[in-house]
């Protein structure tokens, strides 16, 4: 016993030090400028580091549970947090790198959040104001910049998803073994890009095991008000968190009143229509809410009357069939994207496998289904939840493209880690006997690390997955606000993938910005290779003088991971530094300002 005490004390220190090793070398290697793989930019010894410390911390785990030494269950808990703080240190490798922030919806909220401060009140058009809210309050609260509490958070709530899978399993596994697999298996593995972005649909969907925590607590005997009552206060703030979260939320709610009634039909006993726990309330209270919240947006009316006339005309968008052009536009053969396919899903498979046996095992055996009611229901709306991905891929019911259920593929995995612990457990309690060596815990440790592993190296849009990273740089925003300073406001400016306005909004509000550069501020896509193909000069392509901002991003995408897509090669760039119609105003390095004098 005491020799076992020395070494597990032993691997956790040397994995905290590889982990704090790793953060010093990402410190004293930072970015300089645009960088289009952040694997590649980051040294070796970082993800090493990191890979090794996270073996270490769930082979002691596996160890405890396969061996069953109850009485060293506290350092599982030290084996979490030894997960914990890697996976914070994955999503903080950019900002200790000396990252600005990301692209796309990320830095718009940055800019929803300076209007919150500027203003003190919420933009009447913000449907999802929770995020926005909770982070002006940390703003005040800790007297941080807006910056640092937006890039540092969305972290915090990826390391609160994966408490709240914990807290879940206490509620719906019933071993101890059981719940400490199922946050062994996610603590290192990450399911999406939101656990990286600032987005309130990612923070809406991470919190969701916890609701279903506190609807399953308040159904218990014990403590059951209190649970009540937060499972309450989560109902009443949900609609404003964000819309698709909370149509899932009453969809599951609906799942979970059908499965309550189902559940007695395949025991054999007498049933009413509608059963006592059946979550009538909790619906008709959500629903109450949220549709005039939702209504009084006028922006929502065009995706419903797209769903109404799609249903009405039983047609709709073919996403396979779009998903094919965009393949096709890759020129991948059919290995290359199964490949891209393990790569950017492999995790996701592993864990949707997870769910499938799952229910092979419930079905096989009548002595889980009974002590496993909350697991039956969580596999019972992950079904539906796959169903209804699986109808707007094959475009069977029209008009769900306009709900946005391309997204429900996040919403499927989400507790997939509940169905990982039941899994994993039925394994480490059998035996798999080679040479007289059993292989059970060590083949649930090569499972969780493989998901880890693959997870790991698309956590992050690089070449690997034929993206860019889609990082901004201050030199970007340096560019951007040089622009804002010294432009014409009358004249307005192009753009291949950086629009100033999206920049700029990020960094003064969306108000602010709007001010500065006029209320019929507009800009477009600049054109094909310049228009290099159909005239020597870009300036013929336009009839009035513009602006067009130039980053290391836009120039490096298409002259190595997105070549094949043909819009601009490097002889088109090369050809615009000689173009006479065409002035460099500025340059820092990163990003170029240009003068287009419009020849027509």
């Amino acid at each position: 016993m005491f020799g076992l005490n020395i070494k597990f004390k032993l691997i956790y220190i040397l994995c905290f030090m590889l982990s704090l090793f790793s953060i010093l070398m990402a410190y004293f290697n930072p970015a300089h400028g645009y960088e289009l793989s952040l694997y590649k930019s980051t040294p070796p010894i970082v993800w090493i580091c990191l890979v090794s410390s996270i073996i270490g911390g769930v082979s002691i785990i596996m160890y405890i549970v396969y061996r069953d030494l109850s009485y060293y269950y506290n350092y599982c808990f030290v084996g979490f947090l030894i997960l914990l703080f890697n996976r914070i240190i994955l999503l903080y490798i950019p900002y200790i790198r000396g990252y600005y922030s990301w692209r796309g919806d990320n830095i718009s909220h940055f800019g929803i959040l300076k209007e919150i401060l500027i203003f003190g009140h919420i933009p009447s058009d913000l449907v999802y104001p929770i995020t926005h809210i909770l982070l002006s309050e940390l703003v005040y609260i800790t007297g941080l910049s807006s910056e640092i509490i937006a890039n540092h958070s969305t972290a915090l709530i990826s390391v609160f998803y994966v408490i709240s899978i914990y807290l879940l399993a206490t509620s719906s596994l019933v071993t101890k073994k059981e719940q400490i697999l199922a946050v062994t298996s996610i603590a290192s593995v990450f399911f999406s890009g939101y656990d990286v972005y600032l987005m309130p649909n990612g923070w809406s969907l991470l919190y969701l095991p916890i609701v279903l925590f506190f609807y399953f607590k308040s159904l218990t005997k014990k403590n059951s008000m209190k649970y009540a009552i937060l499972f309450l206060i989560t109902l009443i703030l949900y609609p404003f968190f964000h819309p698709l979260s909370t149509v899932v939320l009453i969809l599951m709610l609906v799942v979970i009143g059908s499965i309550e009634f189902l559940i007695p039909i395949f025991e054999n006993k007498k049933i009413l229509l509608i059963t006592s726990s059946f979550p009538l309330t909790p619906i008709l209270l959500e629903t109450a809410i949220f549709l005039p919240w939702i209504l009084s947006f006028q922006k929502f009316n065009l995706n419903i009357k797209i769903m109404y006339y799609s249903i009405i005309a039983g047609s709709s968008t073919n996403v396979i069939s779009s998903m094919s052009s965009t393949v096709g536009k890759l020129s991948l053969t059919k290995l290359e994207f199964l490949e891209l396919f393990l790569k950017l899903m492999g995790q996701h498979f592993i864990f949707l496998i997870f769910f499938f046996l799952s229910f092979v095992l419930l079905l096989k055996y009548s002595n889980y289904r009974k002590n496993n009611k909350n697991l039956i229901i969580l596999l019972s709306i992950t079904l539906f939840i796959g169903i209804m991905y699986a109808f707007y891929l094959f475009n069977i019911i029209p008009g769900l493209q306009a709900m946005g259920s391309d997204r429900l593929q996040a919403y499927l995995v989400i507790f997939t880690p509940i169905f990982a612990g039941f899994v994993l457990s039925y394994i480490i309690t059998r035996k798999i006997i080679i040479h007289n060596f059993n292989l059970a815990p060590m083949v649930c440790v090569i499972i969780i690390l493989i998901a880890s592993v693959i997870s790991i190296h698309n956590l992050y849009p690089s070449p690997y997955v034929m993206q860019p990273t889609p990082s901004i740089t201050q030199m970007d925003m340096n560019g951007a606000e040089w622009l804002l300073n010294f432009k014409n406001s009358a004249i307005n400016s192009v753009y291949i993938m950086s629009p100033v306005y999206r920049f700029l909004a990020g960094s003064l509000g969306h108000v602010e910005a709007g001010k500065l550069f006029g209320s019929s501020y507009k800009e477009a896509n600049i054109k094909d290779h310049f228009n290099y193909t159909l005239s020597n000069n870009l300036g013929n392509s336009y009839t009035q003088n513009e602006y067009f901002m130039m980053t290391m991003f836009d120039k490096m995408v298409y002259e190595t991971v997105w070549n094949v897509v043909g819009r601009f090669h490097q002889k088109d760039f090369s050809k615009l530094e000689g173009d006479v119609s065409v002035d460099r105003l500025y340059s820092n390095g990163d990003t170029s300002i240009y003068y287009i004098h419009s020849l027509l």
